[in-house]
């Protein structure tokens, strides 16, 4: 059983390698599902035949996340699709928006499957084990020391030759809870499993291969590292590694332990990253957005209650704005004591709001680019439906908390809705360096 999510420090769901590859093979079922059934007008009989043998195609063919930039063309021709580009457009169109509706329902589905773990605080890996053999242990007989056990007690296990000895196990032994261990999948593990041999090795001269160190320390010694050599099938598939294997999910799902002040742990060290982002790239898309709406309908009242439920990070980025569009109209603006102004109005500190300004003269500049890219460049040809669907799901992306590879992943899929390989590069490339600067 593999894992799917997996919980931050913060507190938040997210999912794991395999819960990506998961997430990735839904969204593409759905999609082939939809396209079979509405592009290529299918019948019932012939979505259901192929609906069944997807998910080995995907598992034989689709290793990894990044298989699926790669692969569409060979899943074009696995649903008999022979205009590849129409197929890759409609995936383009469609993916990115349907993978993160999907996303936040395989989270939730998995977090109910593993409520009960996830809930108990003192949920541990060795409870789970003795909830599980608890009955067996209670049902077990206790084991008698004295005495000799009667003939018709005893049952013949095994038999070693070795000195002439043999191997006797009493028949009242049988429920113990080791037994019910050993007659488990693992037992013929054990008993096949053959001994390491650490009689064969040798020893390898490696040199010093640092160029930059190598004319400094030309008559240094060379260093001796041992390696082992061991036999293909010793290791093959030791017992060991398959009760890891078996018990994997249980230790995964085992919540860290929180160690206090007690115990003298230094946290400056091992602290994991978090965006640093006071608002959201698209959180400011929003409010542009929204503003844009509200002047085109002259819709003052609407407007001013809008202001009023947004918070004061999201109120400080308006005013910001407003600020920077006055710069450009050739007005003088003192920052210092615009800050200092509207910090005192407000629950934010200066330092915050020279944060927060840095952020919005970004993203202005950022959003700005975007549009101007797939609306008038000459370059880019795109149709204003096109355009405005990659602007808002780039916006999109591009906000999210996944890692920079996914990001770079679901930004090249959503452009293959842009037939022409020279216009995608370019606006692919553009994607990049935008990243790039965000979270570098």
């Amino acid at each position: 059983m593999k894992e799917l999510i997996t919980k931050s420090p913060d507190g938040n769901f997210n999912l794991t390698e395999d819960g990506e590859q998961e997430l990735y093979f839904i969204t593409t079922r759905r999609l082939i599902l939809y396209y079979l059934k509405e592009v290529l007008k299918q019948n019932d009989i012939s979505i259901a035949e192929t609906n069944n043998s997807l998910k080995s195609f995907i598992t034989q063919n689709f290793k990894k996340v990044e298989d699926y930039l790669k692969k569409l063309p060979d899943l074009a021709r696995f649903i008999n699709e022979s205009n590849i580009e129409k197929f890759q457009k409609f995936m383009g169109q469609y993916f990115i928006t349907t993978l993160q509706k999907e996303k936040q329902a395989l989270i939730n589905k998995e977090i109910e499957k593993s409520k009960e773990i996830l809930d108990n605080p003192f949920w541990a890996p060795s409870n789970q084990m003795l909830k599980i053999y608890a009955q067996d242990f209670l049902k077990s007989p206790p084991l008698e020391m004295d005495g000799e056990a009667k003939p018709d007690e005893i049952i013949k296990i095994n038999s070693v030759k070795e000195n002439k000895k043999e191997i006797f196990v009493a028949s009242t032994l049988e429920g113990a809870p080791g037994f019910i261990f050993l007659q488990s999948s693992l037992s013929n593990s054990f008993i096949n499993a053959k001994p390491l041999d650490f009689k064969s090795f040798e020893f390898n001269e490696i040199n010093n291969f640092d160029d930059e160190q190598n004319d400094s320390q030309e008559n240094d010694n060379a260093i001796n590292i041992a390696t082992l050599k061991t036999n293909e099938n010793i290791l093959q598939d030791p017992p060991g590694e398959k009760l890891l294997r078996d018990l994997q999910i249980h230790f995964n799902k085992c919540p860290p332990l929180e160690l206090s002040h007690e115990h003298f742990i230094d946290e400056s060290k091992d602290k994991i990253p978090v965006d640093k982002h006071i608002i959201t790239l698209k959180s400011f898309a929003g409010i542009l957005s929204n503003i844009a709406k509200f002047t085109k309908n002259k819709d003052n009242a609407g407007y001013q209650n809008w202001y009023n439920n947004l918070n004061s990070n999201l109120k400080g980025a308006l005013k910001i704005n407003s600020l920077i569009n006055s710069e450009k109209k050739g007005e003088s603006v003192n920052w210092g004591q615009e800050i200092m102004m509207f910090a005192a109005s407000t629950n934010i500190n200066k330092d915050e709001l020279y944060q927060l300004t840095e952020e919005v003269k970004l993203y202005s500049k950022i959003l700005n680019f975007i549009r101007h890219r797939l609306t008038n460049d000459p370059k880019i040809k795109l149709n204003k439906n096109e355009a405005s669907n990659i602007y808002t799901q780039s916006i999109n992306i591009l906000s999210g908390n996944e890692s920079f590879a996914e990001k770079k992943s679901a930004l090249t899929i959503l452009l293959f809705q842009i037939t022409d390989q020279t216009m995608r590069e370019i606006i692919l490339k553009d994607y990049e360096k935008i990243l790039v600067t965000l979270y570098k």
